[in-house]
């Protein structure tokens, strides 16, 4: 769930901030700065604020899959060349044909990179989530093996880990 809302407010917010000058000068730097915010410090916050629930595992998996998906999608729709938009005035086309035709199809590998850097986030997210607040989950079971030394057990987590990697990014 964290993820699935990070994609949609992230790339909502990416572009809105690629397409207003004001809304870039005011959030670009903010975005930038809380980006580098590691995970491991905003994940007891949450867990302060909204309680050992799925809430506080969906804002800190929200939080880093926010950034990577909203800066990248910035960066696409301001590195489509100008060219291109030129061309679409010339030939008087509307601004939803300008966005489905020129714009998005252009930011598209930004917007698929940000997804998967998103979706990867996310991945590591759950197991730090899980590690700080947990009674179950795949972080839970990884750190309760490796403290009780059940090294099976913890390959397990480790393996499941790296299979959804690998299939969410595929």
């Amino acid at each position: 769930y964290g993820f699935a809302l990070a994609a949609i407010v992230g790339i909502i917010v990416g572009g809105a901030i690629a397409y207003s000058r004001t809304l870039d000068e005011m959030f670009s730097p903010i975005l930038i700065g809380l980006y580098a915010t590691p995970r491991s410090v905003a994940a007891p916050l949450f867990i302060i604020w909204l309680g050992l629930g799925i809430a506080s595992k969906i804002a800190v998996i929200f939080l880093a899959s926010f950034f990577p998906i909203s800066i990248n999608t910035t960066a696409g729709i301001k590195n489509v060349e100008g060219e291109y938009r030129m061309l679409g005035r010339a030939f008087n086309i509307s601004r939803w044909a300008t966005l489905t035709k020129i714009i998005l199809p252009g930011s598209l590998p930004f917007l698929i990179a940000g997804l998967r850097l998103g979706y990867s986030r996310a991945v590591v997210t759950i197991v730090v989530a899980e590690l700080f607040g947990s009674e179950a989950g795949l972080g839970y079971m990884i750190d309760r093996a490796a403290q009780t030394f059940h090294i099976a057990e913890m390959m397990v987590g480790i393996s499941m880990l790296t299979l959804w990697g690998i299939l969410g990014n595929e």
